[in-house]
This record gives structure tokens, sequence and C-alpha cells, in this order.
């Protein structure tokens, strides 16, 4: 038996990690410019409002909720921290939302944004363009700020599995009457061997305790997984 394993343990944790929003951050009030933190705060509530960005995220750090890379989680809401390292303004920081599309399009909302200074920032260079002549250092995102977490990753609160029943809901496996298809809630891939059905099944059971659902669409009078693929390429625009 070929040990397709690691191929489809990748297939079904996607290859990265993967985050849900956990407070949708009201990004279109107003804002006064230089007050970032103040924006971003009244943004999400905070309950815990630090003096400045630099503290912010010095106790975001803390929390261990910063990671100091632009590895951006997709489709949701987060938060960026720079240093401001020149002028009267040295050592306060800055800090901004951001949202990064399955495409991997990013936008930046901050003070400036929201007071009407200037359009969103569509990259990391941008914003540090904007803002030259403070000594912009950028310091990591973060899954959250003053005390409110945005997101978490999808697997944090999950059992000793690594996941719940429920992050499996869409998975299946195609009979279109030509072969077999598996579909995992985002892309469709053909399976070519009978035993990559079986390492699938058995991914499945492990995590669900259930075998995986198999759906027979055979009859091509009704090609269920075209029109089904239809439906991902449209989400995917």
């Amino acid at each position: 038996m070929k040990d397709y394993s690691a191929h489809y343990i990748l297939l079904f944790k996607g290859g990265e990690m993967s985050y849900k929003q956990l407070i949708y951050p009201n990004i279109n009030i107003g804002a006064t410019a230089g007050w970032c933190l103040k924006y971003v705060d009244d943004t999400v509530n905070a309950p815990q409002r630090s003096v400045n960005a630099q503290i912010a995220y010095n106790i975001a750090n803390t929390k261990g909720w910063v990671k100091a890379d632009t590895a951006f989680p997709k489709n949701v809401w987060f938060v960026l921290f720079w240093s401001i390292n020149r002028g009267p303004n040295t050592g306060q920081g800055h800090v901004a939302l951001a949202y990064v599309n399955s495409n991997g399009a990013i936008q930046i909302h901050d003070s400036e944004v929201h007071s009407g200074s200037r359009g969103i920032y569509t990259s990391l260079a941008e914003i540090s363009n904007w803002f030259a002549n403070f000594g912009f250092q950028y310091l990591g995102w973060s899954i959250g700020v003053d005390g409110v977490q945005l997101i978490a990753g999808k697997d944090e609160s999950n059992d000793d599995n690594g996941k719940k029943e429920g992050d499996f809901k869409m998975y299946c496996i195609i009979n279109n009457g030509t072969g077999l298809l598996f579909f995992n809630g985002q892309n469709m891939t053909s399976l070519t061997d009978p035993d990559e059905m079986k390492v699938l099944n058995t991914i499945y059971k492990a995590n669900t305790g259930k075998d995986i659902p198999i759906m027979d669409w055979s009859n091509r009078s009704a090609p269920w997984d075209a029109r089904l693929q239809r439906v991902v390429n449209g989400l995917k625009k």
C-alpha cells in the first residue's frame, strides 16, 4: 500500500495556520489623525487602554500574541504594530488594523485613513513611505490589542485529535461516474489510486469517529460535481 498520509494531512490542515474571527472591528468609525491607538481601540471597544501604541505592543508581545513576520492570516482582521524611532513621537509606536484576502491583497486601516487624511494603504511599503520621516520599523502582527483578542487559530480550542468534527463538515469523496474526487470544502482533486481513498477515510475517521461521506453523483444527466466546482470557483473570485 502506498503511503499518502503526509500529502493528505497537508490537504486537511491547509498547509498553513487557519484563523477564525472572534471580534469584528468596526473599521468605519471616525478617527483623529495621530491618535492611532484610540482608533484601533475604539473599533473593538478595548477595555484596557494603553497610553500609546508602543506600550500596547509590549503588552501584546508579552501575552504571546505578536508574530514578528509577514506570514499574515487570511480573511480575518488582525493588528499591525510599528515602532517610531525619529522625531517628537519617538517611542510612542504606531498601530493599525489589516485584512488580507484569499488572493493575498492587503488593506491597512489606521487613524490617518479614517480621519480622511489619505486612502487605505495596500502594502507595508505604502504605510512606511507615508511615515518615512518617523523612522518607522515594522514590529509584527498580532491577534489582539489592549485586552481584546480579535482572532484565534481554529485548532486552539480543539480536542486531543486537533480537529473538531465541525471542521470537516464539507469533506467528502465524490463518485462522478468516471472516477473519484476528494472535496475539502474549498478545493477538489482527483483520486488516482484506491489507496488514496483509504488513507483519506482513515484520517477523517481518526478525527471525527465517522467514515468520510461518499456522494454518488454517477448519473451524468445531472453532473453535480461540475456544478459544485462552479460554485467553488465563484467563491474564489
